[in-house]
């Protein structure tokens, strides 16, 4: 494996500015307003005044070697600091050609500018190419007044961003502050504010950090504590998208680049309330791309970095990130607002798997742009058995993130038919669902509120009523079930009155162990839950009878009423009503919802 290459110096900013700059368009836009401004000079002339012979220390600078010109570099950290120094030299040879020699321009200008047989080459390049026009033209302007002059005119026009505004008005605070600082009864004392400049130039120091290319400085970069504005891990994606655009066509690509860059940012943005993170969507595009579930989330960029010729991202990034960009559209769609497009209709099995707030679907449905819709549609149902499946069983995560990225990146993504779906069921997916049937059934008849978070005891309880109630001849959507339906009601109360405790003959640790058994629970309406409150069986009765969610109205009910085939329904889990209530019953009706369960999370075979 390649050693990486890192070198660091301090420098003072003479010495920085003997080199020149390239601010990547991955970078954060400007962003110091006037109290940055003030902190920045303030520290400076405070240190300045202290002792005048002793450096002060700016912070960490870390540059990537450009790989065309040794003399170069991009701007990895540091952009920030090292751009307000860049606009204060400015200020500084502005004030030098209105009451400075010709030599204290010219050594403040040299750290603005380089003259060539092509004309002036500026210090640092933005590669913004707007900003770029934007300030030679400024660092052109010959006198203090035209600057000034320049920046309020760009201002009247309000055609600059509020990254170059920024840039500007650092420039006229600078110009106040130093005025401040340095002027008496309106005239300047030059000779103290030259001290200030070469103070400035040679005492204010920077650790300065090399690397010898691009991808070492980002990897370098994940692991430094910075004072300043901190980059993402998806920052850094955009600096490798960015660095591998074709030099010939740079503009038209940076700013098609840059286009996509800020919908696929208000793409991931717009459902924060999901926990959806650029963080964690690339985690899941890198693992079902590779088919590796290895990847940690603080390792993802490294992990894009390494597989750019997979991704396609050197050959043509543009491109790649268009895959990018698609499958963020989809990722969201799916987790934040069950659908496969922002314009198609919910599905039912990705709305489910909201309620069991899972993400695991991600990984077998993030690569699916060959999948028929009624095929996705399907197959999201079934992705929530499994899920659901696993959950109960006890697998672990990692051991079925290892299975969906083999399933997507040799079966999923090259499904474009029925009839490959069907095949890849019957010979991979199936067989993995009914593996864990016998588990599953032992531990769903055992199942309790213990170790259960409440949103998974009401997605459970909602399926085996909505079960019901599709058997009936009535669809009911889970979220419809869970929003109406919203209290868990223990028919064996929590808390007992008397009538309860006298009637039992557990121990309280035994009650309490059975009145948390699925079999003790059902859903109620507000109303009727308050009603029923702690009282025993047999006060509770009316209302379960009352209640229109046959889950629970069948605890107490005969409902020969609603047919026969549903009647043959009850018949065939065992569901019947009780006149009693008691630890026997509450294992009874236990078995009849596990067995139940068995087909609604599709464990039992046709």
């Amino acid at each position: 494996m390649p050693t990486m290459q890192v070198s660091a110096e301090a420098k003072s900013i003479s010495e920085i500015f003997s080199k020149f700059f390239s601010i990547p368009a991955y970078q954060r836009d400007y962003v110091w307003r006037e109290e940055n401004i003030e902190a920045f000079f303030n520290d400076i002339l405070e240190s300045f005044n202290s002792n005048a012979n002793k450096d002060y220390f700016m912070g960490n600078l870390l540059l990537a070697r450009h790989p065309e010109n040794s003399a170069s570099y991009f701007v990895i950290d540091g952009q920030q600091r090292l751009t307000t120094s860049y606009i204060l030299l400015k200020l500084f040879l502005d004030f030098s050609k209105e009451y400075g020699t010709e030599n204290e321009q010219f050594y403040i200008k040299l750290s603005l500018c380089n003259p060539t047989s092509r004309g002036l080459q500026y210090k640092i390049t933005f590669l913004y190419e707007q900003t770029q026009k934007l300030m030679d033209e400024f660092i052109r302007q010959e006198t203090l007044e035209d600057s000034l002059l320049f920046i309020s005119k760009v201002h009247k026009m309000g055609s600059c961003s509020q990254s170059e505004y920024r840039m500007l008005e650092a420039y006229r605070h600078f110009s106040k502050l130093l005025k401040e600082q340095f002027a008496k009864n309106n005239i300047l004392d030059w000779s103290s504010m030259y001290e200030y400049i070469s103070y400035f130039q040679q005492h204010v120091i920077f650790s300065v950090i090399y690397t010898e290319n691009t991808q070492d400085a980002l990897v370098l970069f994940q692991n430094m504590n910075d004072r300043g504005v901190s980059l993402t891990k998806t920052d850094l994606l955009k600096n490798l998208l960015f660095q591998h655009l074709k030099a010939n066509t740079l503009v038209e690509n940076e700013k098609n680049l840059s286009l996509k860059w800020r919908e696929f940012v208000k793409t991931i943005e717009k459902s924060k309330n999901m926990n959806i993170t650029p963080d964690r969507f690339l985690r899941h595009y890198i693992m079902v791309k590779t088919g590796r579930s290895d990847i940690q989330k603080g390792n993802v960029f490294n992990e894009i970095a390494d597989k750019k010729d997979i991704l396609n991202i050197r050959q043509n990034p543009i491109e790649a990130f268009d895959d990018i960009l698609e499958k963020a559209k989809l990722y969201v769609n799916i987790r934040a607002y069950g659908k496969r497009t922002s314009a198609g209709k919910e599905i039912q099995g990705l709305l489910n798997m909201q309620a069991l707030k899972v993400e695991q679907q991600v990984l077998l449905l993030l690569d699916t742009e060959k999948m028929p819709d009624d095929v996705f549609e399907d197959f999201s149902s079934k992705i929530e058995n499994l899920l659901f499946v696993y959950m109960v069983s006890g697998v672990l995560t990692k051991q079925y993130e290892s299975l969906f990225c083999r399933w997507s990146y040799e079966d999923i993504q090259y499904i474009d038919s029925k009839e490959k779906y069907e095949k890849f069921l019957n010979e991979k997916f199936l067989p993995e669902l009914y593996k864990n049937k016998k588990v599953f059934e032992e531990r769903f008849n055992q199942l309790s509120q213990q170790g259960l978070v409440k949103y998974k005891q009401k997605y459970i309880l909602g399926k085996l009523a909505q079960f019901l109630e599709q058997k009936r001849g009535e669809f009911k959507s889970l979220h419809d079930v869970m929003k109406k339906y919203k209290e868990i009601e223990h028919i064996w109360p929590q808390e007992p009155n008397e009538a309860v405790k006298q009637a039992c003959n557990l121990s309280p640790e035994d009650y309490a162990a059975y009145m948390q058994r699925l079999g003790n629970l059902t859903l109620l309406n507000k109303k009727l839950n308050i009603q029923a409150s702690n009282a025993e069986f047999s006060v509770k009765v009316p209302y379960y009878e009352n209640e229109d969610l046959l889950l629970t109205k069948c605890l107490v009910k005969n409902l020969d009423c609603y047919g026969k085939p549903f009647a043959n329904c009850l018949q065939s889990y065992h569901i019947s009503p009780f006149t009693t209530w008691n630890e026997h019953c509450i294992e009874e009706r236990q078995r009849s919802l596990t067995s139940m369960a068995l087909t609604i999370w599709g464990l039992n075979k046709k």
